[in-house]
């Protein structure tokens, strides 16, 4: 499960073949097929990876979410306060 870093302010475009997630300082760019994915990490909060909606298979699920990790967008929520049923 991961959760938006507070506060992020968060856009999504998408220009020719490219889709752009862009937030604070950064921004994370990948295929035009990416922009579903970067749309439903814009409007949810905190989410499972399985979660994100799409026709992604389940790799390209998880490439994206390490990326937006990576780029500092997105938190990994921990283990015991997901299960305790918070934060997705």
């Amino acid at each position: 499960v991961v959760t938006r870093r507070p506060g992020s302010i968060v856009r999504t475009a998408r220009s020719g073949a490219e889709a752009r997630l862009v937030f604070p300082g950064s921004f994370v760019a990948g295929p035009v097929k990416l922009f579903w994915a970067f749309d439903f990490v814009a409007r949810t909060e905190t989410f499972a990876v399985r979660d994100i909606p799409g026709w992604y298979s389940d790799d390209e699920r998880v490439v994206v979410t390490r990326a937006l990790v990576r780029a500092g967008f997105l938190g990994i929520v921990p283990r015991a306060r997901n299960e305790m049923g918070e934060g997705g």
